[in-house]
């Protein structure tokens, strides 16, 4: 038996020799489906000791599986990187609409778009629930303040005061991306919540310029452009590399292009953690509405008003909202003029029109900042400053 099958091998190496001598080379693909014949004739023999059974048994494994057992290996890499991420991936619940945004800080700071806070001084966040296809729950959401905002980059930066023990920053990366490399994200397109999608780097791109909305804001800043696809609720949400490090902000797409995506780069990130002021962009006018002029007008609810008309003003001119009028469409609600006389960004005097007749009634103040009621003066002239003596509230 140990004569045959030597003769056997020799049989077959002698014939694969010949057939590489030849002039005319035969097919690699024939060679594969001769040695498959020949391994499955080799099998046909009766093996007292199996001699070769395993190594046999791990070729034809090796041969008829190997993209299979690829593409296992591959598909939990992905799945191991969203399940270290997604819990430092938040739901940001702007003004405007949804968007996502990335926890770098233990202490609970977190990046996302500029675009998706917009002009106000706190917005809502979501923590991912345990598990990732439910919806945030009550407890899940609470208020972060927003600490400062570069609109040129289109960038802002949160703070979350009770972060979840279960939470872990996501590193900024020290080195930039490489054309070529594998780029995931994890954020909540067209409302499809801690969604993941993985692309590659198509190019980076310094100095780019885009518009991400009709307010004729031009952005600047050196962007990756990605085929990993961003939609609505993506935006402020993390780019990642295979390390689990975070190289980019989400930011925008082009629309007329599906393929083209961008991400705003982690090296601008970085410069703008280190920005001490609030830096916003020029408008198409080449003047940013300020003074008597409204920023803007919105229509808003709240639980004290119902439903409102709410009109910003930045009357200084730099940049900040200093008031706001809330009108309230109920007519037995009253309306509210507030200011931040600090520049804190927090309301600090709130003035009410009681009935809606046109004068102003009350105006109570919180002389220390404390975000609490201190004292109160009545406006017997109906003007929006207060004529008569602040007296104090007595507490108790």
């Amino acid at each position: 038996m140990k004569n045959l099958k030597i003769k056997t091998i020799f049989i077959l190496i002698t014939i694969i020799g010949v057939a590489f001598a030849s002039e005319e080379r035969p097919n690699l693909n024939k060679i594969n489906i001769e040695q498959s014949i020949s391994i499955r004739n080799i099998n046909n023999y009766k093996m007292e000791d199996n001699d070769f059974s395993l190594e046999i048994n791990t070729i034809q494994a090796i041969s008829t599986d190997r993209k299979k057992i690829q593409s296992v290996l591959r598909g939990a890499k992905e799945a191991n990187l969203y399940a270290s991420i997604v819990s430092s991936v938040v739901l940001v619940i702007g003004e405007d609409g949804i968007g996502a945004g990335a926890i770098i800080t233990k202490a609970g700071h977190v990046i996302t778009n500029m675009h998706v806070v917009g002009n106000t001084n706190k917005v809502k966040v979501a923590f991912v629930p345990r598990n990732s296809s439910d919806k945030p729950k009550k407890e899940d959401i609470v208020t972060a303040e927003v600490i400062k905002v570069n609109e040129i980059k289109d960038l802002a930066l949160l703070k979350i005061k009770n972060m979840p023990s279960y939470v872990s920053p996501i590193p900024l990366a020290n080195a930039a991306v490489k054309v070529g490399d594998d780029v995931h994200a994890i954020g909540h397109p067209r409302g499809e919540l801690w969604s993941y999608t993985k692309g590659y780097v198509s190019q980076i791109r310094k100095g780019y310029e885009w518009s991400v909305s009709e307010k004729g804001v031009k952005h600047n800043a050196t962007v990756i452009q990605t085929q990993t696809p961003i939609n609505p609720g993506n935006s402020g949400g993390p780019l990642i590399n295979d390390v689990k490090e975070l190289v980019g902000i989400n930011s925008f797409k082009d629309t007329a292009n599906p393929g083209l995506n961008y991400a705003v780069d982690v090296m601008e990130v970085k410069d703008f953690l280190r920005q001490e002021k609030n830096i916003y962009a020029q408008r198409k006018s080449d003047e940013r509405k300020c003074g008597k002029e409204p920023v803007e007008t919105i229509e808003s609810k709240n639980e004290f008003q119902g439903e409102i008309v709410v009109i910003r003003f930045d009357a200084n001119c730099d940049g900040k909202i200093e008031s706001e009028l809330r009108l309230a469409k109920d007519k037995s609600k009253p309306h509210i003029f507030a200011m931040d006389t600090n520049g804190d960004g927090k309301f600090d005097v709130v003035v009410f029109d009681e009935d809606q007749d046109g004068k102003w009634d009350i105006t109570y103040y919180d002389l220390d900042f404390d975000g609490k009621i201190d004292a109160y003066a009545l406006n017997t002239d109906g003007k929006l400053i207060a004529s008569s003596d602040i007296k104090p509230i007595k507490k108790g």
